[in-house]
């Protein structure tokens, strides 16, 4: 986003607010979108907590209620079911598109 706003000479706050009004999320929401798809895509072959710290959640808890929140299951239920999700829909990897939105929310 620095990036874009400097190319543009909009601020990075400005270009936020424009990605809301056209979107209707925004970009910390898609973040956390696309923190959990990298989260889901782990489920079952980390222990929880070394998943958490992977994403930078401050701990297991905290990684329960964001997969709560995103899918409305557990991480045992969501790990166990492989229901797809937003990527493995479109035929994706969630690495595919990294963690470039992260860093600017």
């Amino acid at each position: 986003m620095g990036e874009l706003a400097q190319r543009s000479g909009w601020s990075v706050r400005h270009l936020g607010q424009l990605f809301k009004t056209v979107t209707g999320v925004s970009l910390k929401e898609v973040a956390r979108l696309i923190r959990f798809e990298h989260i889901h895509a782990e489920l079952g072959a980390w222990q929880l907590s070394d998943v958490a710290q992977r994403h930078g959640l401050s701990d297991q808890s905290h990684l329960c209620r964001e997969v709560l929140q995103f899918s409305g299951e557990t991480p045992l239920s969501l790990s166990t079911s492989r229901r797809p999700t937003a990527f493995t829909a479109l035929g994706v990897q969630p690495g595919d598109f990294g963690y470039a939105l992260r860093n600017h929310t």
